[in-house]
C-alpha cells in the first residue's frame, strides 16, 4: 500500500511540474506586418518572456518560404525585444538598399527568439493610400490580380496560419461568408473583367 501511495504521489508531482513548465513556455504571436516606403512595421506579443528577451526576424517571398535564409531575404538576428509590461512590441525595420520587396511577390514575416520553440508567421501586407480593405485584394498591394486569386485558393487548400484577418476580409467576396474555391474563382473573374461585381455587393 505504501508503494502504491508513493507512486501516486510521484506521478502527480511529475504531472504538476510538467504543467508548470508548459504554463511558463515563452511564445510569440504577430498581429500585423505592414510594408510602406521600404519600411516594415511588425506588431506582436511575447508571452512569458525570458530576462533580456531577444527576437530573430526573417522575411522572404512566400514561394521561397522553407525556413532557409537567402541572400536577398530580410533577416535580423538577436534584436533586443522592445516589450511593454504586457509583452507587446512594435518593431520598425528600415530595409537595406540591397533588399527589394518585389511587387509581383507575396512575402511572409517570421519571428522567433530566445526560448521560443515555435516561431510566429504572418503574411506581409502592403499599405494602401486609403488604408481600407479592398475586396479581392488579398495580398494588400492596392491591386486585384491573379496573385490574389491564387493566394485565396492556397488558403482554402492549406489553411496558411500566417494570413492576417485583413487578408481574410479581402477574400470575402461571396454572399455566404465562407471562404471556398468559389471565392478564388470570383476574384479571378474580377481580374478578367474589371466591371464584374462580386456577389457580396449585388
Amino acid at each position: 500500500m505504501k508503494n502504491i501511495l508513493f507512486f501516486i504521489t510521484v506521478f502527480f508531482a511529475l504531472m504538476l511540474s510538467s504543467l508548470t513548465v508548459a504554463a511558463a513556455q515563452t511564445t510569440v504571436s504577430i498581429s500585423s506586418a505592414v510594408e510602406e516606403n521600404h519600411t516594415i512595421r511588425v506588431v506582436g506579443r511575447v508571452n512569458n518572456p525570458v530576462e533580456n528577451q531577444r527576437l530573430v526576424i526573417m522575411g522572404c517571398a512566400a514561394d521561397d518560404y522553407d525556413g532557409y535564409v537567402y541572400s536577398d531575404d530580410i533577416y535580423m538576428n538577436n534584436i533586443a525585444a522592445p516589450l511593454d509590461n504586457n509583452g507587446n512590441f512594435t518593431l520598425t525595420l528600415e530595409l537595406d538598399d540591397h533588399i527589394s520587396i518585389r511587387d509581383d511577390s507575396n512575402y511572409v514575416i517570421r519571428i522567433g527568439g530566445s526560448n521560443i520553440d515555435s516561431p510566429a508567421v504572418i503574411m506581409l501586407s502592403r499599405s494602401t493610400e486609403s488604408g481600407v480593405v479592398i475586396l479581392g485584394d488579398v495580398n494588400i498591394d492596392g491591386r486585384i490580380t491573379a496573385d490574389d486569386a491564387a493566394l485565396t485558393l492556397q488558403y482554402v487548400l492549406f489553411g496558411m496560419s500566417y494570413i492576417s484577418d485583413e487578408q481574410v476580409a479581402a477574400m470575402r467576396v461571396t454572399a455566404t461568408g465562407i471562404i471556398t474555391a468559389d471565392n478564388a474563382a470570383n476574384i479571378l473573374m474580377k481580374v478578367l473583367d474589371a466591371s464584374y461585381v462580386f456577389p457580396v455587393n449585388r
